[in-house]
């Protein structure tokens, strides 16, 4: 739940239906800038943490509200109406109660495909009745309800996520531990980062789940709206003097507010500019053959050319296997163009010796061949049916490296169809028929981009091919690899490439990792987030409040300590309700951590912050002398008693914030000082051998 969500909880009605709490938010549905912000919000959380889906179920009638986050995601939608509006024989139905009423509800037949992965999505889950119904709707006919997202949790049922036995999300819990929970998000001009030669990584919204992969700090953009839904842009001011990468997605739904981030960049003092587009949507648009229609490819690149010059010159621009090479000619003169492709790595990939490269058309020939020097190949040609102009049929139109006397039926043979890109999957199933015909027994295809229309890679994973062949470079390329996976059992239908790795960039190896701070402080999470995002970038930050069971100024380390490590014990009676955040992710790693701030008064004065880490036994110490009589002021007004923090005491006194009083006194900001700790601790968990390369990485 993002923290700008909190104060919309107590302006929801909240009323009684069999002494069960129902609540009214409607409110929220008509506030523009409140529903935009779900289904932003619905849309970023599929992306971070359900890439595998392929379907969309929405209940009657508020989750049809939310159709547009399939529109953007480019799922397929599933309404479920409630019982009548469909004649019986169109229908699966099934009856439920509810925590006011006995309803039915209906799902059109043959809806999903079997073994497709599903999201339902609704505004409010309370009992979950409805949403057990939907499941079973989804389970028989052959679905995997993934999970479930909703606009709120009433907080009626405590843990719910065992009683519907599935994950969900909520944009807003109204009860409960999860009601406290935020996810949190620095403003982009928050974060410091070390002064070092290391990239700083930027990316769309669409494309953060690639960015994340790169090595570097990756530090978020705030992509928010006003009000009137005008864009509210704002990205990290840290970057003068920075090599910064830059992922743009150039989708419909991004490609305008990218291009005013891109416009801006450069002008930031930059060291160097590294613009990456895994995937030009445009490509197939770069000419017109009559007129009136617009060459969406030309328009886009010409803009895209519009930069200032960074210190290192104009920006590089890096593009993987655009479908038309001829298109980026349309760049005007002084940009740097770099061209990647992911065929290298395909090859690293192949297996089998005897292996017959096939080219859909003269297209693809053209700008793969050059990879397949030595290869026997196959050179295609779509004709046209002339009964139905929308279909095409390949045939066979030049051979090369292949004799009079091949055998297409040796068993040991494999033919590799190789194309750049897959939109309906038609080419590719065509190519797979025309060898069929020939009495091929082992048919493969790769594509770079994996499009994926209409979830058109089932019907591509149904057909006749032995493994397929693509690259992360589309969210779509990872929902086809994961259907694969629940499809058919993880056989090795599919072989996802790393466009990361074909654009030749320095891949994070680490998995993705989960980190709960017992604390809301904006302070402490800003430290806390300072000292991960030098670690890794596959993390996220979520805060709630816990009671250290001591006074509110501890004063010797072992009180401080006692108030880090009761922070601790009660963060971890909620981790099985948090951690359903991050159990779907493979291999993941999720950690608590506890601070804790005191005084020591012997032998100096001192202040001591006491870390405690669910994945570190050890707790680890920072203290600060604390100059001049500022303690000896504080104990001469209270005395030594604990009620009364030394911060609230100088804010009182001092004339300025308790958040600052570090800044002024110690010379230090407070997340300055939690950042330089969390960081101790993480070198202090890694091998003695790598300490040292770490400790010159964070100085």
């Amino acid at each position: 739940m993002e923290s700008s969500a909190f104060g919309l909880r107590s302006k929801v009605p909240r009323i009684e239906h069999h002494n069960v709490p129902f609540y009214d938010v409607v409110g929220m549905l008509q506030n523009p800038l409140v529903l935009r912000q779900v289904i932003d919000w619905f849309v970023t959380t599929i992306r971070r943490h359900y890439p595998t889906v392929g379907y969309l179920v929405l209940p009657d009638s508020r989750g049809y509200i939310f159709a547009e986050v399939g529109t953007r995601l480019g799922l397929t939608v599933v309404f479920a109406p409630k019982n009548g509006k469909l004649p019986d024989d169109l229908v699966d139905k099934i009856s439920y109660g509810t925590e006011y009423s006995q309803d039915t509800i209906c799902m059109r037949k043959n809806s999903i495909t079997p073994g497709s992965n599903v999201i339902i999505i609704d505004d409010v889950i309370a009992t979950g009745g409805s949403f057990i119904a939907l499941k079973k709707l989804v389970e028989k006919q052959g679905g995997r309800v993934y999970g479930g997202l909703f606009m709120a949790d009433a907080g009626v049922v405590e843990n719910l996520s065992s009683v519907i036995q599935c994950q969900y999300h909520a944009y807003i819990y109204f009860s409960g531990p999860m009601s406290k929970i935020i996810r949190y998000q620095p403003a982009p001009n928050e974060v410091k980062i070390p002064t070092d030669n290391v990239s700083v990584i930027l990316s769309s919204p669409a494309l953060e789940y690639l960015a994340r992969q790169v090595d570097g700090y990756y530090l978020p953009i705030q992509w928010g709206r006003f009000p009137d839904g005008t864009h509210n842009i704002k990205f990290p001011s840290c970057l003068k003097k920075r090599k910064v990468r830059y992922f743009m997605s150039l989708q419909p739904e991004f490609i305008w507010q990218e291009m005013l981030v891109m416009e801006v960049l450069a002008r930031q003092g930059l060291d160097s500019l590294h613009i990456y587009i895994p995937y030009l949507p445009s490509g197939t648009m770069e000419r017109v053959s009559e007129p009136g229609v617009l060459a969406t490819a030309e328009v886009e690149l010409r803009k895209l050319s519009e930069q200032p010059i960074t210190r290192k010159g104009p920006a590089r621009i890096h593009f993987l296997d655009a479908h038309a090479p001829v298109s980026l000619f349309y760049l005007r003169d002084g940009v740097h163009v770099e061209h990647h492709s992911a065929i290298p790595l395909l090859k690293r990939r192949i297996r089998c010796q005897n292996i017959v490269i096939v080219f859909p058309d003269d297209g693809s020939y053209k700008r793969f061949s050059p990879f397949f020097q030595g290869y026997p190949m196959i050179v295609c040609t779509k004709l046209r049916d002339p009964v139905n102009p929308l279909s095409r049929k390949v045939t066979v139109n030049e051979t090369y490296g292949m004799n009079s006397n091949f055998d297409w039926k040796n068993s040991n043979v494999e033919f590799l169809i190789v194309d750049d890109l897959a939109h309906s999957g038609g080419t590719l199933l065509e190519c797979a028929k025309m060898l069929t015909s020939f009495g091929a027994q082992k048919i493969s295809a790769y594509v770079t981009h994996m499009v994926g229309e209409n979830n058109s890679f089932e019907k591509l994973l149904n057909g006749p091919f032995k493994t397929i062949y693509f690259t992360d470079s589309t969210p779509t390329s990872i929902r086809a690899h994961h259907f694969n996976e629940g499809h058919y059992q993880g056989n090795g239908k599919t072989c996802l490439l790393s466009s990361i790795d074909a654009m030749g960039l320095e891949t994070n190896k680490r998995c993705f990792e989960g980190y709960l701070l017992a604390s809301t402080s904006r302070v402490k999470a800003l430290g806390v987030y300072q000292a991960l995002v030098t670690k890794s970038n596959n993390f996220e930050l979520f805060l709630t409040e816990t009671d250290s069971g001591i006074a509110p100024q501890p004063i010797s380390l072992e009180k401080t300590t006692e108030g880090a490590l009761n922070r601790g014990i009660e963060l971890n009676k909620i981790w099985n309700k948090w951690d359903r955040f991050f159990n779907y992710h493979e291999n993941n790693n999720s950690t608590c951590l506890a601070i804790e701030s005191g005084l020591i008064l012997q032998p100096n004065h001192q202040e001591v912050t006491v870390l405690s880490s669910s994945s570190d036994p050890t707790v680890h110490i920072d203290t600060r002398i604390i100059p001049g009589g500022v303690v000896d002021s504080y104990l001469t007004d209270l005395g030594v008693q604990d009620s009364t923090t030394l911060g609230s005491y100088l804010a009182s006194t001092g004339g300025f914030s308790s958040d600052n009083w570090h800044q002024r006194v110690l010379g230090i900001s407070r997340s300055d000082i939690i950042t330089d700790l969390v960081r101790k601790s993480m070198l202090a968990q890694v091998p003695d051998s790598q300490v040292c390369d770490l400790e010159r990485e964070h100085e």
